[in-house]
């Protein structure tokens, strides 16, 4: 098995959607196709049920990162097209085994 090390990798193109995950509340779902052929996703709680700290995260990242003022699922199908799309991404791995988005190059 491959070891999967932190690295850059160059965005090729964006896409979003709203994720649906049974017993969950839905995520808005940014996904970053990359030059290394994979597609890395970024969720975000913004639904109205969401938990209150991982929608504030939310919210920071759309805000701060994106450019962006979405406050719900509804703003940010509206939006999403025209939030910033980073050049490059910086993926990790979690110690759970998740691969996560930690920062973004513009």
């Amino acid at each position: 098995m491959v070891e999967f090390k932190p690295h850059w990798v160059k965005v090729d193109k964006v896409s979003y959607g709203i994720h649906h995950k049974e017993g969950k509340p839905d995520t808005f779902r940014v996904s970053y196709k990359c030059e290394d052929k994979m597609v890395y996703n970024k969720y975000l709680s913004i639904a109205r049920d969401a938990h209150p700290y991982a929608f504030e995260q939310s919210i920071k990242f759309i805000q701060n990162e994106l450019r962006g003022n979405a406050l719900d699922l509804n703003d940010a199908i509206l939006e999403c097209r025209t939030w910033r799309v980073p050049s490059e991404i910086f993926v990790t791995k979690t110690d759970n085994g998740f691969i996560e988005i930690k920062n973004l190059m513009f």
